[in-house]
């Protein structure tokens, strides 16, 4: 059986035998250092120094965890160094220690088993639904087929390109170019895209086509989606109106969903240079950053605006709880909007408002690591939204690697939204995914809205947004946002 985990106590004892087995090869690795001039005491400076640690780590015997395991390697080693190889030894086991030290346990792979299971469960899933969408919600654990008309039809395809890029088979690349052909021929009908719904659209399904084949219909049928997208904007409140009539009064909002349609934008305007795409993405952002996010860094639903005048009117609580209250897709999707738009303009109070609302996120998020529909529903309420860890898993991690690229501050700020993420995909694994192949889902105990009357059921886009999550994990993701 392979390694899938290295606690303190075990990385103890793998350090003490290392030590142990360098010392007993000092002389050798004297006699090796010849270059430029014979130097002999390259082993033995090395054994001095980890020697130096070796005994840090026995003075803490059993009760040693991950944290002070590596304050003992580290501080004992730079302590007790001789010599350049001494130098340059302490120096590795520091960059090695500060990486791991707050972790608890080393996951050997991370999550990796989760993301090949649930590519195999995409490959049972293809007979049935190559040349149709699956549905937006499960029953009795089956997507039933739809045609290519529901908001949520770029989701499968998405999970399809995602298995593609994760194995290279050709079936996923055959079916996924099929699922291309439909997508294009409802751009190009206008078949029920009078929405704001482009991006969830065209991103998943004709953005990761073209990214990973270059198929040239993908590239259009997305820049189409984009033009369709930017003729929903208004002037007047600077927004992308949501649904509904253009500037019908009822219909004059938009909701915090919508920054996930922003990246097609982004994405067309480095295609073809339309300054449009840009423009509108960031103006929509810049309103939405302005009236959704709180104080707290919680955020509101749906905002609407007077037609004429364009100036705010008011909030609506939307799919959560109640007005003024916190829907968690809806944080979801603001950590990860937000963020996205931080990587496509690297505009700094976009990756600023991401860290607000996903310090919100972390803060309020359960022990369980399980996520309600909404962070303020009654204390006796049980429902969840595992839709709503998927989508923050995403942004976490997002906001962690983007971090990671502004020097040592933010590296070390960085593992604590990578650890946020780890907590939410580890209960999802555990406790929410049903690998049963006699089902189509992943996820189980998803909600659309607090008010509906039914509930945690599997919804197609938590499954897709954990696979892009668990992807993420292994720094080698397809980026299609």
């Amino acid at each position: 059986m392979s390694l899938q985990q290295i606690d303190a106590g075990m990385l103890s004892r793998m350090f003490l035998a290392g030590a142990k087995n360098l010392e007993s090869k000092k002389e050798w690795i004297n006699e090796l250092n010849v270059f430029p001039v014979p130097d002999g005491d390259t082993g033995t400076n090395m054994t001095m120094t980890i020697m130096s640690a070796a005994r840090e780590v026995l003075e803490l015997g059993n009760a040693a965890d991950m944290q002070g395991l590596c304050k003992a390697i580290s501080g004992g080693s730079l302590r007790g160094a001789r010599g350049n190889s001494g130098v340059i030894l302490s120096q590795l086991f520091r960059g090695f220690t500060r990486r791991i030290k707050e972790e608890e346990s080393l996951t050997i792979p991370i999550l990796a088993e989760a993301l090949d299971k649930a590519v195999e469960q995409v490959r049972l899933n293809l007979p049935r639904y190559t040349k149709k969408c699956q549905h937006h919600s499960s029953v009795n654990g089956v997507y039933p087929a739809c045609k290519n008309e529901e908001w949520t039809c770029g989701f499968w395809p998405g999970e399809i390109w995602l298995a593609y890029e994760r194995t290279h088979d050709e079936a996923f690349r055959r079916a996924g170019l099929a699922l291309v052909d439909s997508f294009d021929r409802r751009i190009r009908r206008r078949v029920k895209v009078a929405h704001h719904d482009m991006g969830f659209l065209y991103t998943p399904s004709c953005v990761a086509a073209y990214k990973l084949t270059g198929d040239e219909k993908a590239r259009q049928a997305a820049i189409l989606a984009a033009g369709q997208l930017v003729s929903r904007y208004q002037p007047k409140g600077e927004f992308i109106q949501a649904w509904g009539r253009m500037g019908s009064p009822i219909n004059y909002r938009f909701i915090i969903d919508c920054l996930l349609n922003l990246p097609l934008l982004y994405w067309a305007y480095e295609q073809i240079h339309d300054p449009r795409f840009l423009q509108i993405a960031t103006m929509h952002a810049d309103t939405a950053q302005k009236y959704f996010i709180r104080e707290d860094g919680s955020a509101n639903h749906i905002v609407s605006f007077d037609p004429v005048t364009g100036e705010f009117l008011e909030t609506f609580g939307g799919q959560g709880y109640a007005e003024g209250s916190s829907w968690t897709r809806g944080q979801a999707w603001a950590l990860y909007g937000f963020v996205l738009s931080y990587v496509h303009t690297k505009k700094d109070s976009y990756l600023n408002t991401a860290r607000r609302v996903a310090n919100y996120f972390i803060a309020n998020t359960p022990e369980s690591g399980l996520i309600p529909v909404d962070f303020r529903q009654p204390a006796d309420c049980t429902l969840e939204d595992s839709t709503a860890a998927a989508i923050a898993a995403c942004g976490l991690l997002e906001i962690a690697g983007q971090l990671e690229q502004t020097g040592e501050l933010g590296k070390t700020e960085s593992r604590v939204y990578k650890k946020a993420a780890l907590k939410l995909l580890t209960a999802l694994e555990e406790k929410r995914c049903n690998w049963d192949e006699n089902h189509d889902n992943l996820l189980e105990k998803c909600t659309a809205a607090f008010h509906d009357e039914a509930h945690e059921f599997s919804i197609i886009y938590g499954d897709y947004y954990f696979i892009e999550a668990v992807w993420k994990l292994t720094g080698e993701e397809l980026f299609i946002w």
